[in-house]
């Protein structure tokens, strides 16, 4: 609960929307898992869920699932399959815990993230590839990171405040990435906590 209570006083100032994408330290069992769902106030109040925004698609998955962790599998998989299947949305953001593609000699999570089970990342990557999703964004490294696979950008975005694991020219510092889409063209950048443009991409 405590940790929950610092989390409102300091996301307090914040007047805008926003969601939340589950995570390894938010939820370890049944009981962290209930009062997730308590103190957060979700679509349908899933830990895995999606909403519509203008002509974009928002999909947020849940690779903490017990006795699931680090892969999209099952019933969360179907769910995912028929949604994106469905969409007709004009852009598809997706947003995970766990990396598709951790890089190697940077983070402290190659081999232990979604890549911990190849197949069933394949799978996942060729799905998002066949159904058009545009970024797939992900946190778990303390990093900052972008690589294209299949047409789909991924990025990790893991420097909003704990431990850095690697150096500031390797991705490792504090930032935040700014979506704008306008018509069809999407445009981001990687800002960092002095207001530097650290990065940017256009797709």
């Amino acid at each position: 609960k405590s940790s929950w209570e610092n989390f409102r006083k300091m996301s307090g100032a914040v007047t805008v929307p926003y969601f939340l994408t589950v995570g390894n330290h938010d939820v370890g069992d049944t009981g962290s898992e209930e009062l997730y769902k308590e103190e957060v106030d979700l679509p349908g109040n899933e830990l895995y869920y999606s909403f519509v925004a203008g002509k974009s698609l928002f999909v947020v998955l849940d690779s903490n699932v017990p006795g699931q962790e680090e892969q999209i599998a099952d019933e969360q998989y179907t769910w995912l399959e028929k949604l994106l299947s469905a969409s007709r949305e004009e852009h598809k953001f997706v947003f995970v815990h766990h990396p598709l593609y951790p890089v190697k000699g940077k983070g402290h999570h190659y081999g232990g993230s979604l890549d911990k089970y190849p197949d069933k990342r394949d799978r996942l990557e060729a799905l998002f590839a066949k159904n058009g999703v545009n970024v797939v964004f992900v946190g778990h490294e303390h990093l900052y990171s972008k690589k294209m696979v299949d047409g789909v950008e991924h990025i990790i975005t893991g420097g909003g405040g704990a431990r850095l694991y690697t150096t500031d020219d390797s991705g490792g510092f504090y930032h935040f990435v700014l979506v704008t889409v306008d018509g069809k063209k999407i445009t981001g950048k990687v800002i960092d906590i002095n207001g530097v443009v650290r990065d940017s991409f256009q797709l």
